[in-house]
This record gives structure tokens, sequence and C-alpha cells, in this order.
């Protein structure tokens, strides 16, 4: 596995990706275990320190955007913390999730403890992460 995982306080998933190059594949499976944790944990928020991996992320977004992004959602994920090399930024937000980049964990986390802006359809239907089976 090319990541290690880890609950912190608040049922948040914190993924901290290996430093070097990553495949499609093994981004793929680093992914489907962190649905794993977040349907075992009942996580709705999630830090991806992606800081020192190197991924072709326009090849795995496809799948990321067109799969399991939506799965995320089912479970009711709201927020989505990307902890990037400096000097990369970006942010999101749609109806269902929060998205933002950081260059640190400190500065993350104060964020993914922030209250949630968005998201009231994924609270409104968290009851149905118990149907889906991983």
């Amino acid at each position: 596995m090319k990541a290690q995982f880890q609950i912190l306080e608040g049922n948040i998933l914190h993924t901290d990706w290996d430093a070097g190059p990553i495949t499609t594949p093994e981004v793929m499976e680093v992914m489907e275990q962190m649905l794993v944790l977040m349907h075992q944990h009942g996580v709705t928020k999630y830090i991806d320190d992606i800081s020192r991996c190197q991924v072709d992320w326009k090849e795995a977004d496809i799948w990321i955007v067109g799969d399991w992004y939506e799965r995320a959602l089912a479970l009711g994920v709201v927020k989505n913390a990307l902890i990037v090399a400096p000097p990369e930024n970006m942010s999101h937000v749609d109806e269902q999730c929060e998205i933002r980049s950081f260059n640190s964990l400190e500065d993350a986390l104060v964020w993914i403890h922030e209250p949630v802006t968005t998201g009231w359809l994924q609270r409104l239907l968290g009851p149905l992460r118990k149907l889906w089976k991983p």
C-alpha cells in the first residue's frame, strides 16, 4: 500500500501518501481502502497529504471523478482537505462537498474542524451509508 491511514479525533480520515512515484492502479488501491475506512468509521471529513507523492493526477482524476467521488459522497463525505506542495493551491465547493488545499497539516486541521457550509443533501442522505457495501 502506497499510503498510511489514521483516524483522527472527530472521525477524520488522514491519508499520508508515500513519497515518490505512485501509479494510477496504486492510487485506486489506496482510495478504495479509504472508502472502506470511511464506511467503517463514519468518516465525513478527510485529509489527503499528497505533498510528497508523484502521480499523473490527470489520469487518476478520470477514475476519481467518474467513480470514486460519487461513492465517497454516498457515504456522506462533506469536506476534503488536500495537503499539497507549495506553491500549489486550489479550492472547490459544490452542493455536496467542500475541497480545499493547504501546505501544512496544521492549517488543514484548523479548516477541517470548522463548520460545514455545504453538503446539506449528503447529511440528509447520510443514513443511506449503511446500505453501501465495500
